[in-house]
C-alpha cells in the first residue's frame, strides 16, 4: 500500500511537472497573441479615423462642387444672355455671324484683380459696355446695321485706329493716397496696352476719395476708390455698389477660373473616392483577421482554465497522497513499536516457560 501511494505520488508530480510547462508556454503565447490582437486593433481604428476623414472630405468636396457648378451656371447665363450691356450691344452679341467684326467688348479685353474690380469698371463708366470693331470702316458697318435692325443702344471702339493712338500720358503725382494708375493695373493683350492708356491713363485708384478729392497734386486727373466711388474732372461724384456676380469685367475670366477649381475639386474628390474605397478593403481585412485573432485568444484563455483546473486537481490529489504516505508511515512505524515490544516480552517470559516446562 505504502509502496501503491509513492507511485502514485510521483506520477502526480510528474504530471504537474508538465501542465505547468504547458501552461507556462500557453501563457506566453496568449501575451503575444493579446499584443497581436491589440496592435491589430489600433491599426483597425486608425483605419477608421482615416475613413471618417476621407468621408468629410468627401462630403465637403461634394458641397463646394455644387456650389461651384452653381457658379457657373450663373456666370455662363449671365455671358450668354450678356445681362448688362445696353440693348443694342446684347443683340451684336448675340448674332456673331451677322457682325463678324466685332471682336468683343472692353470688358471682355480687360481684366484686373478681384479687388479692383469695382473701381475699374465705375471709372470705365459706360465705355465698358464698348464694343470693339477690328477698325472705323467695320464700327460704322455694324452701327448702320444695327440701326436698321433697330437693336437699340451701342458704342463701338475701332481697334486698329485705337492702337495707333498715340497717347501721351501724364506722370503720377507723388501721394500716399494713390494705390496705382488704372491703365497699369490693366491684365491684356500687349496690342490693347495703348487701348487701355488711351482710356484709363487719367484714371487713378485711390486709398481715400474725400482726402484724393481736397489733394491739390491730383487736380485734373479722374479718382476712384476700392468701393466703386468716382469723381471726374467735370466734377460729378458718383458712386455704384456692384454685386458680386454684377461686375461686366471679368465674368469669362471668372468664368474660366470657376472651371478650373470645378475641374481640380472632382479630381481631388475622385481620388478621395478611390483611396476610401481601398481603405475600406482594409477595413474589413482588418476587422476579419482580428477576429480570428479573438477567436484563437478566447480558445488559449479556455486552454488556460483547463490547464489551471487540471493543476488545482493534481495539487488536491498529491496533497491527499502525501497525507496518506504520512498516515501509512505513523502505522508501520506503531506497527513495528508493537512487533518490537512483542518481542521483547516474549523473551521475558521465556524462563519461566523453561521452567513449567521442566515441572
Amino acid at each position: 500500500k505504502y509502496s501503491l501511494q509513492k507511485n502514485q505520488s510521483k506520477e502526480i508530480k510528474d504530471s504537474i511537472s508538465s501542465l505547468e510547462k504547458k501552461q507556462s508556454s500557453s501563457e506566453m503565447t496568449f501575451s503575444k497573441s493579446k499584443l497581436s490582437y491589440d496592435d491589430l486593433h489600433s491599426k483597425l481604428q486608425s483605419q477608421i479615423d482615416n475613413q471618417q476623414e476621407y468621408i468629410k472630405k468627401y462630403n465637403s468636396l461634394s458641397v463646394k462642387i455644387e456650389s461651384l457648378n452653381d457658379q457657373a451656371d450663373f456666370y455662363n447665363e449671365l455671358i450668354e444672355s450678356n445681362e448688362g450691356f445696353p440693348q443694342g450691344t446684347q443683340y451684336v452679341l448675340e448674332n456673331p455671324k451677322a457682325f463678324n467684326g466685332v471682336l468683343g467688348t472692353v470688358a471682355d479685353v480687360f481684366q484686373v484683380q478681384e479687388k479692383y474690380r469695382d473701381a475699374l469698371e465705375n471709372g470705365l463708366g459706360e465705355l465698358s459696355h464698348c464694343l470693339i470693331s477690328k477698325d472705323k470702316k467695320t464700327a460704322l458697318e455694324t452701327l448702320e446695321k444695327a440701326i436698321d435692325a433697330n437693336a437699340g443702344d451701342l458704342t463701338i471702339i475701332p481697334f486698329k485706329e485705337a492702337i495707333d493712338y498715340k497717347v501721351k500720358l501724364s506722370p503720377v503725382p507723388k501721394s500716399s493716397n494713390i494705390l496705382a494708375r488704372a491703365s497699369e493695373i490693366i491684365q491684356t493683350d500687349k496690342k490693347l496696352i495703348p487701348l487701355a492708356d488711351y482710356i484709363l491713363g487719367d484714371l487713378l485708384i485711390v486709398e481715400n476719395l474725400k482726402k484724393a478729392a481736397n489733394d491739390k497734386s491730383l487736380e485734373g486727373w479722374r479718382l476712384v476708390d476700392l468701393n466703386g466711388s468716382y469723381t471726374g474732372k467735370d466734377l460729378i461724384i458718383k458712386s455704384r455698389q456692384v454685386s458680386e456676380h454684377g461686375n461686366l469685367i471679368g465674368r469669362k475670366s471668372k468664368l474660366e477660373i470657376i472651371s478650373k477649381q470645378l475641374e481640380d475639386s472632382k479630381s481631388e474628390q475622385e481620388k478621395i473616392a478611390k483611396a476610401q474605397s481601398l481603405i475600406d478593403i482594409d477595413i474589413e481585412s482588418s476587422k476579419e483577421l482580428l477576429g480570428q485573432k479573438q477567436s484563437a485568444i478566447k480558445k488559449i484563455e479556455s486552454d488556460l482554465n483547463d490547464l489551471e483546473s487540471s493543476l488545482m486537481k493534481n495539487h488536491l490529489n498529491q496533497t491527499q497522497c502525501l497525507e496518506n504516505i504520512s498516515i501509512i508511515k505513523k502505522d508501520l512505524a506503531d506497527t513495528e513499536k508493537i512487533i518490537n515490544d512483542s518481542k521483547i516480552s516474549i523473551k521475558k517470559l521465556e524462563p519461566n516457560i523453561h521452567k513449567a516446562e521442566e515441572l
